[in-house]
């Protein structure tokens, strides 16, 4: 045993009997690798109950260690907060969900569309080349994904003639 570190009885048989089941392990494992609660159990000599109680306990301490963490980081981020709120409070001008949108006198208030000489805030930052905007338009009518008698490709039940034909018809010699 180390110098200076006494050990109990039990925690000293529980040392032993892991010990005695590595050592059996040697020559390859008696019981899967895959089969990783039956290992435990017999490493440790304990029942099936009294595993899952210990699993249920280490579960609860990491839990518990999990929240101290997350405690400690939330008083560390809370001072920024604090003064992020206060600057919040002392903004020099009002803040509006988007220029365009903004009611002006010079057209009627009942008109959703914006003024022409509005502007867009761009959203990553310069702006100065926009490029054409791109629509892609999906349609998934059922009539759109079949295939015009033209375009149909050959099938293998075809007889040789139709088959002949539709290689001429596609200048396909």
């Amino acid at each position: 045993m180390p110098a200076g570190h006494y050990y109990t009885q039990e925690t000293k048989e529980l040392m032993f009997s892991v010990i005695q089941f590595i050592e059996r392990e040697k020559n390859g494992p008696t019981i899967p690798l895959y089969n990783v609660n039956d290992r435990i159990m017999a490493a440790l000599q304990i029942s099936h109950g009294s595993l899952v109680k210990l699993k249920n306990e280490m579960k609860q301490l990491q839990e518990e260690q999990q929240k101290f963490l997350d405690h400690k980081l939330l008083e560390q981020q809370q001072q920024p907060y604090t003064l992020a709120q206060k600057n919040k409070t002392e903004r020099l001008r009002p803040r509006s969900s988007s220029p365009v949108t903004t009611p002006k006198n010079d057209y009627s208030t009942s008109v959703d569309t914006p003024r022409a000489g509005a502007k867009v805030p761009s959203k990553h930052g310069g702006g100065a080349k926009k490029a054409p905007a791109i629509t892609i338009i999906i349609d998934n009518a059922p009539w759109h994904r079949e295939l015009a008698d033209d375009t149909k490709p050959p099938l293998r039940s075809w007889r040789k003639q139709m088959i002949a034909d539709w290689l001429q018809d596609h200048n396909i010699s």
